[in-house]
């Protein structure tokens, strides 16, 4: 395969507790989120062999505010599916961005767990459950939510998940 279109759905906090402050400075929390049909989508294609930017995973956003550079998720979730796999075919991706930045809608999270569904695809390389959610995990606190479809009870900073 060498194109792919992943959805990245937005999220809703129906509900949010902080209950105190963690040692590593994130929030302690108890949230019910739900997923949105409303969302992103993030085209992917290997770059092709022989050309300028062969070796070189980019990425191009039409959205006014929308870092290209190795600051947004989808590029460290690329990057993080490298060093987990070994896999370092280039990848261009193109975000079609529909949620708003910044809006606390799990936009940039979402992002980063389609950019490793696109991955998988792409390489052929399916991750096991458990490093899917590790990688995820480390690419932000909203992101293991992605990896599931229907509403979830999110505790701890993000990563304790209860359907």
């Amino acid at each position: 395969m060498s194109n792919v279109t992943v959805a990245s759905p937005a999220k809703i906090n129906l509900s949010l507790a902080i209950t105190g402050r963690r040692e590593d400075g994130f929030h302690e929390l108890i949230s019910l989120v739900a997923p949105l049909a409303f969302g992103d989508e993030l085209r992917a294609g290997l770059v092709p062999a022989g050309s300028v930017n062969e070796e070189e995973t980019t990425l191009a956003c039409e959205t006014p505010g929308a870092p290209l550079d190795g600051t947004n998720l989808v590029l460290r979730a690329a990057a993080a599916f490298a060093a987990a796999t070994g896999w370092r075919r280039a990848v261009q991706f193109t975000l079609i961005k529909r949620i708003p930045i910044g809006a606390g809608l799990g936009g940039g999270s979402s992002n980063a767990v389609a950019a490793l569904r696109a991955m998988e695809m792409l390489s052929g390389h399916r991750l096991a459950a458990e490093e899917r959610l590790a990688l995820a995990a480390g690419l932000g606190s909203d992101c293991p939510l992605f990896l599931h479809d229907g509403p979830l009870v999110m505790r701890g900073r993000g990563e304790q998940l209860t359907p």
